[in-house]
């Protein structure tokens, strides 16, 4: 297999994909996983590695001198292109597992947390009151999270249907469930059964009011039409969008201004965003119920 062939199976669905992680940190992360291609190293190693990389970012923007902050710039770059890397190397490969997604996720998340507690502590001397301060960021950090988890949510979906699967809520949860009854038969691996059984449970509550909606509607073809353009909006407010913006923040010591664009940026686009989607879902469920069934 040629190079380039290599790196487009490395990818998602192309109109999945971010525009920075097309244009700068899958490159990257490309040239990372043919590095270490032989080797024993697996997606989920690089996956903490990412993970160390986050938590070491959270802890320099805490510090606050000058060469902390540069020190974060470089662990940003690293956090985010090894956060693409797990991935890559997982389709590579075709060694991926539910638990090396779920592993993902909960990296991400963990990495912004310790993030934005090290903003929390960096503007606690640079703003007027602190506890304003902190209560700015708590709230850009729970709009974050309503964001991304929108975000993930019908990437998800148009990855699935892009695959030829209608619906993807309930195919994603069979596989969960699968992997841990593997896991339920092996001896040991608590933690991993925890996290899946936990994951199973609220995923099951988290999206029990979309299944009646992915139920009805038509086929994938059908889906990717109607969500074709709509996907890359979704992207501009993705996870590897705001790292880019918080890199390029960084470098700059402002990430008072990373805080606002996700109050404001990010909250106003998701906002445009789930009221177009909206329409487009009740046009295709419209379409879906204008299509005659065989009989």
């Amino acid at each position: 297999m040629s190079i380039i062939n290599q790196y487009k199976t490395s990818l998602k669905v192309i109109e999945a994909e971010e525009i920075v992680d097309l244009l700068f940190f899958r490159p990257l992360a490309f040239l990372f996983v043919k590095s270490v291609y032989r080797t024993k190293i697996s997606p989920n190693q690089i996956t903490m590695l990412s993970l160390f990389c986050g938590i070491g970012a959270g802890v320099s923007i805490a510090i606050a001198t000058s060469e902390s902050i540069f020190i974060a710039f470089i662990l940003l770059i690293f956090w985010t292109v090894l956060d693409c890397a797990d991935g890559q190397l997982a389709r590579l490969k075709k060694n991926g597992t539910p638990f090396g997604r779920l592993l993902d996720g909960i990296a991400d998340y963990t990495s912004y947390l310790f993030i934005m507690i090290g903003i929390s502590i960096w503007g606690s001397t640079n703003w007027n009151s602190a506890i304003v301060w902190w209560i700015i960021v708590i709230g850009a950090s729970l709009l974050y999270a309503w964001q991304e988890v929108l975000v993930d949510f019908y990437r998800s979906e148009y990855i699935a249907n892009a695959l030829g699967k209608s619906k993807f809520v309930e195919s994603e949860l069979e596989e969960f469930k699968a992997e841990y009854e593997i896991y339920k038969k092996m001896d040991g691996q608590k933690l991993k059964k925890l996290i899946l059984s936990v994951y199973i449970k609220y995923s099951s509550v988290q999206y029990s009011n979309k299944r009646a909606l992915e139920t009805k509607l038509i086929s994938p073809n059908e889906y990717i039409k109607a969500n074709k353009i709509i996907i890359r909006l979704w992207n501009l407010n993705g996870t590897s969008t705001h790292a880019f913006v918080l890199i390029i923040l960084a470098f700059f010591n402002r990430f008072d201004i990373f805080i606002w664009y996700t109050l404001l940026f990010g909250t106003v686009w998701t906002l445009l965003l789930l009221f177009f989607q909206k329409n487009i879902d009740r046009n295709t469920i419209k379409l879906f119920e204008a299509v005659p069934t065989k009989t």
